[in-house]
């Protein structure tokens, strides 16, 4: 039988889980600027996505990484469905203006953008599928981000979601 308990303690800065007695510790401290240097660093296969964990009011979210252009590109459109505690982060260069579309996907999300300092900028709420690619919409926020945190939707209405709630996130190696 699987048994799980998890820690979170963000004023420390970390998180730890117990599964089946087994205990893991993953450190929240790193800045945005170093999170973000770390991720750009990896060398990865477009088919191959970093792991990640996002903590967003003591709520835990396991993430693939998106980083290569084809990552980018096809973003949740792999997945056929998602859990409240899965999502993907989309991870850029340099602050910009994201644009996203539905184009390709089989589920509807909330869509999250993050500043360099992991601190929302932008929320679209319960995108749902294009059915067709000519009326297919773009969505893009006001401001610059550097992240972009896809979740089911649902999440950010159900996690209390605002502009200037700030995530914190870690690469897991």
């Amino acid at each position: 039988m699987l048994t799980l308990t998890i820690i979170v303690t963000v004023l420390l800065g970390f998180i730890a889980y117990n599964v089946n007695e087994t205990i893991f510790v993953y450190v929240l401290s790193e800045t945005a600027e170093e999170i973000h240097n770390d991720i750009m660093s990896k060398n990865v296969l477009d088919t191959q996505y970093l792991k990640g964990i996002a903590e967003i009011g003591g709520f835990i979210i396991n993430t693939d990484i998106a980083l290569t252009d084809k990552q980018k590109q096809d973003g949740l459109s792999i997945r056929n469905n998602m859990q409240e505690n899965e999502g993907m982060i989309f991870v850029f260069k340099k602050p910009e203006q994201q644009s996203f579309w539905m184009k390709g996907m089989k589920f509807p999300i909330d869509i999250i953008w993050l500043d360099a300092n992991l601190s929302i900028v932008h929320i679209e709420k319960s995108l749902h599928p294009c059915e067709s690619f000519i009326s297919c919409p773009s969505y893009r926020p006001s401001s610059n981000a550097l992240f972009v945190l896809e979740t089911v939707s649902g999440f950010a209405d159900s996690h209390d979601l605002k502009i200037g709630k700030k995530i914190n996130f870690k690469l897991l190696e």
